[in-house]
């Protein structure tokens, strides 16, 4: 793990109780994504979990940001070993998860976490840069699917 982030991490394990400390491991959750596969997922779902442990549980970036973990993760899966299909969807599952806890926690789809989820899940339609696309994976396989989960959570349709 990378100074910085070793550094929040293992503060998050020591003081996850303090308010500075949660705060700068939110912003390491959101880092972490930045970094080179597979440690941009790893790392960003490492310090998730011990986000979760400290009650900030009612933060929806929290949640957005471990979607999009597990968006790279799911993706990166897809590359590496698209044949191991269970793995791959318990993944899709913890991401819908994800999502489902930003909705219940920003029912406003235009809220900025919403927003976010939208340009996360579909950036050619959102008009958002496109290489900010953790969840697009989910997108083409509804297309591909036909199913409607991500979709219908992300949009609240």
């Amino acid at each position: 793990m990378p100074g910085y982030l070793d550094l929040v991490f293992e503060a998050l394990q020591k003081a996850s109780g303090r308010e500075d400390v949660q705060q700068a491991g939110l912003t390491a959750q959101y880092v972490a994504l930045y970094l080179p596969k597979p440690d941009s997922f790893d790392i960003s779902l490492a310090i998730t979990v011990e986000l979760e442990k400290t009650g900030r549980r009612s933060n929806p970036m929290l949640y957005v940001r471990k979607a999009s973990a597990l968006g790279q993760k799911y993706s990166y899966s897809q590359l590496r070993t698209p044949s191991d299909v269970a793995a791959s969807e318990v993944v899709r599952k913890e991401a819908l998860a994800a999502v489902e806890q930003v909705v219940d926690l920003t029912p406003d789809a235009d809220s900025p976490p919403g927003k976010l989820l939208k340009q996360l899940f579909d950036p050619g339609r959102e008009k958002s840069r496109a290489t900010e696309n953790d969840l697009e994976i989910f997108r083409i396989e509804e297309e591909r699917t036909k199913s409607t989960e991500f979709s219908d959570l992300i949009y609240r349709e």
